[in-house]
């Protein structure tokens, strides 16, 4: 994995099988990147970001009617799958009712102030053209 983020931290998971949990719903404010090490983990990723500018400090569980307000989208990984997850979207993961334990790595990928800048600029543009019946 080859990025010009600042800092790129990774987490190692290790979740037990039947329905196993080990976070609530959340948010990150960085881009993650999820590697299938072994066993399969059921993923719930909201389409929509809750925050499209999440900053780093913001410390705060979902609530119930943000968590409906988005479709998501389900998806099994199995040993050497990965996922993307953006910023600001909300997602949750399990390991299947009758499955192995889980083991995967997880990316934190913290972007710098430029790219922060440009994706408040596509942000503005995109609003304004919205706004306008451009789009």
């Amino acid at each position: 994995l080859e990025t010009n983020a600042p800092n790129v931290s990774c987490n190692l998971y290790l979740t037990p099988p039947g329905s196993a949990r080990a976070f609530e719903s959340h948010m990150d404010w960085m881009d993650v990147i999820v590697l299938q090490l072994f066993g399969e983990k059921n993923w719930s990723v909201w389409l929509d970001p809750m925050i499209k500018m999440v900053p780093p400090d913001l410390k705060r569980k979902p609530t119930l009617d943000e968590m409906k307000s988005s479709p998501f989208h389900n998806v099994l990984l199995q040993p050497g799958d990965a996922l993307y997850i953006p910023r600001g979207h909300l997602h949750n993961a399990t390991t299947p009712e009758l499955g192995n334990l889980s083991l995967h790595l997880t990316f934190g990928i913290e972007f710098g102030f430029e790219t922060t800048m440009e994706a408040l600029i596509h942000l503005s543009l995109v609003a304004f053209a919205e706004e306008n019946s451009l789009a």
